[in-house]
């Protein structure tokens, strides 16, 4: 079945639906919902990240925040956020918790693929998660926010975490992530960290 998404002007207004796979080759204007789960209760903030399922169209393999996705035509962006979570890693989240941070553009053109997209920020506070990675997650790896933040401040720096399930450190090159503005996230992290403060 094809996704079908809402496509919109730079204010969100609605103009029309399109195919995804349409809206990727045209760069109409859509929106998507970034999830990061993190863990505040331990010593140092946790972030989790899932690695793409090698069986993906898109970027197969590579490493991404915890979950993101498209908001179907029709969906709201808390709906299409708890979706997303529950097909992708397996997460049930309860909307009372969801914190929304605002929204961000995100632009990305490889060949023929013209990606733009609106996405909704949101971020997701749990102690000790369990996961249970659908189809399209081959892992999860969990890593502190000052390893986040060492990684974008240092070129090449490589980014170590730990696999969720197994243990195994994992060691991502820049070539192993998923684009991502690094303003947006390091705008993210600061968020994540003035959010916390706040967390009793």
């Amino acid at each position: 079945m094809k996704e079908i998404l809402t496509i919109v002007d730079d204010q969100l207004h609605p103009i029309q639906t399109m195919s995804r796979e349409m809206a990727h080759k045209t760069g109409a204007l859509h929106q998507v919902i970034h999830c990061w789960v993190i863990d505040p209760y331990q010593s140092e903030i946790q972030i989790y990240l899932q690695q793409r399922s090698k069986n993906k169209a898109d970027f197969p393999g590579l490493y991404d925040l915890t979950s993101t996705g498209h908001i179907d035509a029709g969906e709201t962006r808390v709906q299409a956020v708890c979706r997303e979570v529950m097909e992708e890693i397996g997460l049930i989240l309860n909307p009372t918790y969801l914190q929304y941070l605002g929204h961000v553009k995100e632009e990305i053109q490889i060949a023929e693929f013209f990606d733009r997209e609106i996405a909704h920020v949101f971020v997701y506070p749990i102690q000790n998660p369990i996961f249970y990675p659908g189809e399209e997650v081959d892992s999860i790896v969990k890593l502190p926010i000052s390893e986040f933040k060492k990684w974008l401040q240092s070129p090449n720096q490589e980014l170590t975490g730990v696999q969720y399930g197994s243990n195994q450190v994992i060691h991502i090159s820049d070539s192993q992530m998923c684009i991502h503005p690094k303003k947006y996230l390091c705008w993210a992290l600061k968020q994540i960290e003035n959010l916390v403060t706040t967390i009793g």
